[in-house]
């Protein structure tokens, strides 16, 4: 896997993400309407864990595309280019 599948990777991840939490807000609508206030309390509390973690794969995206396979030692960067064959 090159830099770029894992960052695409990451965007697949990402996308995932914001499609559970698109989901919840339409099911806390339809729990708001129906006043269920329990319901509406769990969630809250699941988006803001996933809005969170969210916001730590985008931190850890961020770092991968930071890394350069120059910065590796010589040996390890012709393995690493020898696998990706």
């Amino acid at each position: 896997m090159d830099k770029n599948e894992v960052n695409i990777a990451f965007e697949i991840l990402l996308e995932e993400i914001e499609n559970i939490i698109n989901g919840l807000n339409q099911e806390g609508e339809l729990a708001f309407k129906k006043q269920n206030l329990e319901k509406i309390k769990m969630i809250l509390e699941n988006i803001e864990k996933l809005t969170s973690f969210r916001e730590k794969v985008r931190e850890l995206q961020k770092e991968w595309k930071n890394i350069s396979l120059s910065k590796l030692p010589q040996k390890m960067n012709s393995e690493y280019q020898y696998l990706n064959q």
